[in-house]
This record gives structure tokens, C-alpha cells and sequence, in this order.
């Protein structure tokens, strides 16, 4: 599926500390895809949480040709965004029904699929942390080898972790843990601590209304849980 992320290549941007947050893309009509409620707003609390240079794409911004670019120079990645087992959805660029006066200058068409496939295949070079909070981007195909998928493929990539979901996240429970989990990060020695400390959160949220598993058991850490400060 080459023809799904042609024009993503290996880029020559410099490794920075700065950030990339993506929130409720908008989709092609014919993936039938409703809005997540509360993505774009997750989004930018998480990019106030996070602070420092930090990009946020929401809606049409957020095309996956510039994301699989970005990505590669960024330390820290959060995706709120629609998935599939090996697979982000993003926003598509298309035809604008405007000729180009330089042919080269024509961008390359997607239909804003980014696969596990790609992923693997590009450079993270400044190593970043990688949240995938849609649904079961923590699945994949079981292999002798593990689970392929997305966590795996970004790995590969140069990721240092991957927060990802074994099951359907809930739209209003996933973003209170995700917000906290980053916020424990200033303050916790490890990644996995901030994860076990956003959860104990989340439980006793609203006197206790996100206390049943179905809330916080799904995420899962991979990778080096290491905080450097």
C-alpha cells in the first residue's frame, strides 16, 4: 500500500525538544467516521499541559503527509485520533481542482492513512515519547514474534515509548488519565509511575465514576519508561 503515503520521506529537519499534538482529523466521507467528542479540546489541554514549543493540528491541519514529516524531528508525539489495528487516521490531502504552474510543485495525493508498514520505515531521530490514545492502537497482528503494530513500528522507528490502548478508549474518562499522566511525568521518576499514578487519578475522579477497569486498565506503556528532567 506504497500509494497511501507517497510523498513521506525521511526528512532532514533538525531533532528538537518541541512537540507535535494531533486532535480529531478530518477524514475521508466514505471511512464513515463521526467527530471524537472532546479530541480537539484533549488535544489542547494536553499541548498547555506539555507547554514549551509545542505544534497543535486539528481538523484539515492535520494531513498526514505533514504529520509523518513533523513527527521525525519532534520529541514527544500525542495522537487523538480515529485507528485501526495498525493504523492512524488523518486527514487526506487532496485535489484542489486548481492546476499547478510547476508540476513539481503538485503535491503528492493520500488518502490519510498512515500504516504500521510506514511507520516503521521512518527516522524519529530525536527519540520521542509516542501517545496513541484512539482505540486499540495497542492490537495487531499476533506473530511468533509478539503483537505487530503501531507501538512496535514506532519503536522501530527510533521511539523511546509508546502509551497505547488494548481496547476502545471512553471518550470522556480517556482524556482525564492522558492529561494527568503527562502532568505526573513532572514529578514522577518514571513514565510507567506517572501511568500507575494518572490511573489511581482517574479512579478517584468524581467519586469514583470512572472506577471500573473499563476506564484505565486498557493503557499500556512500552518501551524505555526513563524520564530525563
Amino acid at each position: 500500500r506504497d500509494d497511501l503515503v507517497t510523498g513521506v520521506q525521511t526528512c532532514a529537519l533538525p531533532i528538537s525538544d518541541a512537540s507535535l499534538v494531533v486532535g480529531n482529523p478530518v477524514t475521508l466521507p466514505q471511512y464513515e467516521l463521526t467527530e471524537i467528542p472532546g479530541s480537539a479540546t484533549e488535544a489542547t489541554e494536553v499541548a498547555d499541559i506539555v507547554g514549551g514549543e509545542c505544534t497543535v493540528w486539528t481538523g484539515d491541519d492535520a494531513r498526514m503527509q505533514k504529520v509523518a514529516n513533523m513527527m521525525q524531528s519532534v520529541s514527544m508525539l500525542h495522537f487523538a485520533c480515529h485507528s485501526q489495528p495498525g493504523i492512524l487516521v488523518f486527514a487526506p490531502t487532496l485535489p484542489t481542482g486548481e492546476e499547478e504552474e510547476d508540476e513539481e510543485d503538485e503535491p503528492e495525493y493520500d488518502d490519510g492513512l498512515l500504516h504500521k508498514e510506514h511507520i516503521h520505515c521512518l527516522r524519529l531521530m530525536a527519540k520521542p515519547t509516542v501517545v496513541l490514545s484512539g482505540s486499540y492502537t495497542a492490537a495487531g497482528s499476533i506473530t511468533e514474534d509478539g503483537i505487530v503494530g503501531l507501538p512496535r513500528a514506532f519503536i522501530a522507528a527510533g521511539a523511546k515509548s509508546v502509551l497505547a490502548t488494548m481496547w476502545a478508549t471512553q471518550d470522556e474518562s480517556a482524556p482525564v488519565l492522558l492529561k494527568a499522566w503527562h502532568q505526573g511525568q513532572k514529578d514522577c521518576s518514571s513514565q510507567a509511575k506517572a501511568l500507575r499514578s494518572a490511573m489511581l487519578t482517574l479512579q478517584a475522579a468524581e467519586d469514583g465514576k470512572f472506577k471500573h477497569p473499563v476506564h484505565w486498565a486498557g493503557f499500556t506503556l512500552l518501551g524505555n519508561p526513563a524520564i530525563h528532567h
